[in-house]
């Protein structure tokens, strides 16, 4: 059933299927989202200002995890990839610090992509969200998506009004042995579920919610998520059985 994730944003973000795929380093090549015909979406892997490989180590219950990111320069050699997917591309933004958004926002340009999501997993620095916020909107009119952990709901008190949707994404960080990272998978199911009442108190916006497992898509549906995100079930679930998935 076709959903928009931005009803308050005059070029709305209206989806066939309120399943999103994550593409690139940690989700799925272009060849096999392309044979999931329920996806709404495809996200893109972080944007950052530097090339950062993946890191991921098996945990009971998920994995441990360290995002990659990609510079401008080789998302412009992929977009050519995800553009053969007949579906809305939404750009993520992975910036540490304010100096690395600017740098990010200076080859954004409008109508690229249907939405920007500005990932904040890597960022210390949420007490200037208001002003990253208004930094994007100067040049990005199109829907906005903020991108939180778990473990950083609680330094949020307000969501600024500028941002069309909230994605609730990994757990805390984490280590194991010599390997820091976040934790994803079934084993945060918990805090997720905690996270979305959490988010739902502060703002009336959209929700959107990586998908633990396929046995949490009722609570999660539940608790008012109108969309889910398929990153780390696209590595443990089969593509049957994706396949046959619904939210």
């Amino acid at each position: 059933m076709p959903i928009d994730l931005a009803p308050h944003n005059p070029y709305g973000l209206t989806l066939t299927n309120a399943v999103l795929g994550r593409c690139g380093g940690f989700g799925a090549g272009t060849d096999r989202l392309a044979t999931m015909a329920n996806l709404g979406a495809i996200i893109t892997d972080p944007l950052g200002t530097r090339d950062q490989a993946l890191q991921l180590l098996p945990t009971t219950g998920g994995v441990l995890y360290r995002s990659s990111t990609r510079t401008w320069r080789r998302a412009q050699r992929d977009a050519a990839h995800w553009q053969t997917i007949d579906l809305p591309v939404l750009l993520t933004l992975q910036p540490r610090t304010l100096h690395d958004l600017q740098e990010l926002l200076r080859n954004l340009q409008e109508g690229e992509w249907a939405a920007v999501v500005l990932d904040l997993e890597q960022s210390s620095e949420l007490q200037h969200l208001a002003r990253w916020v208004e930094l994007v909107r100067n040049q990005w009119e199109a829907p906005l998506l903020m991108h939180v952990a778990t473990d950083q709901i609680s330094q949020l008190t307000t969501i600024p009004q500028a941002i069309d949707g909230i994605m609730l994404g990994s757990g805390p960080r984490a280590k194991h042995g010599t390997h820091y990272g976040r934790l994803l998978g079934p084993a945060i199911e918990p805090l997720l579920l905690w996270g979305v009442e959490r988010l739902r108190e502060l703002s009336d916006k959209s929700l959107i919610c990586s998908a633990p497992s396929l046995a949490s898509l009722p609570s999660l549906q539940a608790l008012g998520v109108q969309a889910i995100v398929l990153d780390s079930l696209l590595w443990t679930t089969s593509t049957h059985d994706l396949a046959q998935m619904s939210f």
